[in-house]
């Protein structure tokens, strides 16, 4: 305990160093992981720090990351400060199954070697095997490698966009939700396409009605906001083909219970 408070100090400085390469701390495969932590904000009074694992690992393959935002405490065990990272996957909409990542935990601890501060990164215990990183500084005039896709979807996390399938059972009147798409050839020619009066008739394909309301194009990665509307009743008549996409006339019940919705496009920054 009498060391905790210079510990914690030692900590703070190496996390200002803010980039840092990725290895595997396990000897029997000692190697680089391409992937680069970037602690872009830390705040050494509060504790409190967020940033980024970009690159091109995939040693959280299954839980997204890379490329994943992160934000975190400095913490005290047992008289060690840690800093403790809640990690985000970004969305992604090639992944199968519609649903998005579940964050996990990463705890971090200062070392010196050789006159330089690293960190070492673990998953915290629990059942089967801990990951184990060691934390390279980069040097200040290393070029931290950008993905153009994976930045787009770090984009879409931080404007807290989804890709995970939206049921319409779930949503009312006046709802919004923030979707993350990948728009394809495909998606303007698959299904039918209701629309009326600026709405969609939710059971459609959103990334076909995007292309329709001309806010997506093939080949395009973009955040969508939705907002729901009371269900279609009576006959909604086809509209004139925009864009390729065609809406088709339908009459529906008057008990519908499927909301509709209409669609902004979201500007990543």
């Amino acid at each position: 305990p009498e060391h905790t408070a210079t510990l914690r100090e030692q900590l703070v400085t190496a996390l200002t160093t803010a980039r840092y390469t990725a290895r595997t701390a396990d000897t029997s495969s000692l190697r680089d992981e391409q992937m680069f932590f970037v602690f872009d904000a830390v705040d050494a009074a509060g504790g409190k720090v967020a940033g980024r694992i970009i690159g091109d690992g995939s040693k959280w393959n299954n839980a997204g990351a890379p490329p994943a935002l992160f934000e975190g405490d400095i913490v005290i065990e047992r008289g060690l400060p840690l800093l403790r990272l809640a990690v985000r996957g970004a969305p992604d909409p090639a992944r199968g199954g519609g649903k998005d990542y579940e964050p996990f935990v990463l705890e971090l601890a200062a070392f010196e070697r050789d006159g330089t501060l690293h960190l070492t990164a673990s998953t915290p215990p629990g059942k089967g095997n801990q990951d184990w990183l060691t934390l390279d500084p980069l040097p200040a005039d290393f070029v931290v490698p950008m993905d153009p896709a994976r930045e787009v979807r770090l984009a879409a996390l931080r404007l807290g966009a989804i890709a995970e399938r939206i049921t319409y059972l779930e949503r009312t009147p006046g709802e919004v939700a923030l979707v993350f798409l990948q728009v394809t050839e495909r998606d303007a020619r698959v299904g039918q396409i209701f629309f009326q009066d600026g709405r969609y008739h939710h059971g459609n394909s959103v990334a076909a009605a995007a292309i329709h309301a001309g806010l997506a194009r093939p080949g395009e990665d973009v955040v969508l906001r939705l907002t729901f509307h009371a269900p279609f009743t009576g006959v909604v008549e086809g509209s004139p083909e925009r864009h390729g996409v065609t809406p088709q006339r339908v009459q529906f019940r008057a008990d519908n219970a499927v909301p509709t919705f209409s669609l902004e496009r979201v500007p990543l920054e």
